[in-house]
């Protein structure tokens, strides 16, 4: 008697197995390939921020206050450093300068390496708020109702009899 075979489609494939063992699960394999590749790029990433040359804020002042004097000193003077600290992730110094006589200081800032001189900064948040009161004012002026000035009409003039 002959034993009933199923079509191709139905019958499942031999799963190809070592020695009885089972087949890797392909999104095990995936997981610890993505860590090991995600451990390398912490440590890469954290290796490049060691490399960081950071000086120190007295350091710093000193190669502003040198650039600064070298640079502008023929048309502001000789300027000083008042004070040096760290903010918002830069070195935070105020300057003074000579201002038609005048003493005049003025908040600079330079990077931690001391690469990068910026002479302004601007404060988003206080930005945004003087901006969103301006846009205020604008708007109470446009919806104000227009006041009328009372005009004074001239006073006819009398015809002149002789």
């Amino acid at each position: 008697m002959e034993t009933p075979k199923t079509p191709m489609a139905a019958q499942k494939p031999a799963s190809p197995t070592i020695a009885g063992t089972k087949k890797p699960n392909i999104w095990a394999v995936v997981s610890i390939i993505l860590a090991i590749v995600l451990i390398g790029m912490i440590a890469t990433n954290s290796a490049q921020k060691s490399s960081l040359k950071v000086i120190t804020a007295q350091q710093a002042g000193d190669k502003l206050i040198d650039f600064l004097n070298q640079i502008y000193g023929p048309q502001v003077g000789i300027a000083t450093l008042k004070e040096i600290s760290e903010s918002n992730g830069v070195y935070k110094a105020t300057v003074t300068v000579m201002s038609e006589g005048q003493p005049v200081e003025q908040p600079v800032f330079i990077t931690f390496d001391g690469e990068m001189f910026m002479p302004q900064a601007i404060d988003i948040d206080e930005a945004l708020t003087q901006f969103k009161a301006y846009q205020e004012q604008l708007q109470q002026a446009a919806t104000a109702p227009a006041v009328e000035q009372p005009t004074e009409e001239p006073a006819a003039e009398e015809p002149v009899t002789e």
